[in-house]
Formats: C-alpha cells, structure tokens, sequence
C-alpha cells in the first residue's frame, strides 16, 4: 500500500498498487491513528516561543545575581596602608620604579660586557673550560700540546737507555737534573794506585766503583831496575805478567782476576817482595 512520506499515510495509488479503492475502515482509520499519535507527540515539545521566554529568564535571573554580588563587594578601603583620595605609585602596587628598572638593566648590561671578550682581545681572570677542539690560527693546541709531551716522553727513554747501555743506572722516574748528572758519569772509568808484595805472594785491590777490562801494572821502588810488565785486557784478550832480571825471565799467564768491585793480582811462587804501581780502567 502506498503512503505519504512524512506522516507515513496510506493513499490510493493505481499505478503503484493496482487499485482504485480506498478501504474505510483499515485505510482512513489507519491515517487518524497516525495523526492522533505525531499530534500527542507535538504536545510534550517546547514551542520556539516558550524556548525564547525561558531564555530570557534565565538571562535576567543572572544580572540580578551579579549585580547583588557587585554591591556586596564594596569600595577599596586603602591600598599599601594609604586610604583616602591618594595617588599610588609603581611601589604602592608591587610594580618596578623607572629608576630600579634602569639599575636592573645597567648592573645586566655589565654582567654581559664582563662575561664576553671584545672582538680586540682581552684577559679571562677566571678558569676556562674548553669542550670542543682549540684551535689558534688554524692550529690544533691540544693536540700540539700532547704531542710536544710525547715526545719528551721519548726523548727522556731514549736517554735512560743509552745511560743503561753505557753502563750506567738510570730510569726514567729520573728528573732531568739527575738525569743530566749520570750522563756525565757515563765513560771511560779509571783509578790507579800501588801495592806490596812479600814472596810468593799478590795482592786485591778493592772499592772501585767499576768492574776492570783493562789492568797496567809495574815495579817501582828499589826493584824499578828490573823490567816487569803485567797487562789485562777484556777486549784482546791478555792476561800475563812477563818479568826479566838479567839473564833470568819470567812469563806467567792468567794473573789477573777481575771483580766487580776491583781486581785480584797472583803469580804464585814466581814472585818476590816487589812494590807494584798499577792502572785499572773501565
């Protein structure tokens, strides 16, 4: 059955239903069923009219309101302890005077000027903390810096070992002062002095601050007239005494014994009570 689109009413529509009648009792009735419900719910609706005179109700409820709470409030009594008909000022109300204001921004201006350095140049009095690279006319200081270091580094173990290997003693927990001082004890050591000898006997010599690779010795005194000549070396290997007395002559080899700190001189039986001048080096 066909019906209207707002109210959803039926109606007699040949071309969509294929009837030519309209039914009284279900058709009509049905539409004053339809009505009587939209119009009972029309009822229970606000009317743009009664919408409007609420509105403007509760628009007048809050200016009274508001102008109760105003008038409740009262005039101002003082201000910063002043009452009456007084002028206020900047001090009055918590605000900033010219003046103040003005020591604020010079005493800020000073503080910026003191924190910075002119393009011209200038003195930093405090500690500086650098994080990034520093670099100066496009060179890398730290990294000079640490690689100057270095090389002192190497220069003082390269020192401490040559001092080593020449024989002396140093570290490099050395300062430069005590370094400078045993490289001047590097070299050649050397000490001479005379011993006696009673028959079939030598002679030690000790306290030297050097081990012997080179030992002279010769008869000196009363016995100078006999030619005696004892000679060590580490280096060509010799180590004899050779002694001649007239007709008579001697050779002994090995006589020599050097130490750590000196030399041992025997010859055993071959020998009488001579007085010996002698020369060790080292």
């Amino acid at each position: 059955m066909a019906e209207t689109d707002n109210l959803k009413l039926y109606k007699a529509d040949p071309v969509a239903d294929s009837d030519k009648t309209f039914n009284i009792d279900t058709m009509l009735n049905g539409n004053w069923d339809k009505i009587d419900s939209k119009a009972a719910e029309w009822d229970g609706k606000e009317t743009p009219e009664g919408a409007q005179a609420k509105a403007n109700e509760a628009l007048a409820a809050a200016k009274e309101y508001a102008n109760d709470k105003v008038a409740d409030a009262g005039q101002v009594k003082s201000v910063n302890n002043k009452t009456g008909d007084v002028v206020l000022t900047a001090a009055d109300v918590g605000a900033e005077t010219p003046t103040g204001a003005q020591e604020k921004a010079s005493q800020a201006e000073a503080n910026a000027k003191n924190a910075s350095l002119p393009r011209s140049g200038g003195t930093v009095s405090g500690n500086l903390a650098v994080t990034n690279i520093l670099t100066v006319q496009g060179r890398d200081v730290l990294s000079e810096i640490d690689s100057a270091k270095q090389a002192g580094v190497d220069a003082k173990q390269q020192i401490v070992d040559a001092i080593n290997a020449m024989g002396g003693s140093a570290s490099t927990n050395d300062s430069w002062a005590t370094l400078s001082a045993k490289i001047k004890q590097v070299g050649m050591k050397w000490a001479k002095g005379t011993a006696t000898v009673t028959d079939f006997s030598g002679f030690d010599v000790t306290g030297l601050t050097f081990q012997p690779n080179l030992i002279i010795l010769k008869v000196i005194g009363n016995y100078s007239s006999r030619r005696c000549l004892a000679v060590y070396s580490q280096e060509i290997n010799l180590n004899w005494y050779h002694a001649r007395d007239g007709t008579t002559s001697y050779f002994v080899e090995n006589v020599y014994t050097p130490t750590q700190n000196g030399f041992k001189f025997d010859i055993g039986t071959n020998i009488y009570k001579f007085e010996f001048e002698w020369f060790a080096a080292g």
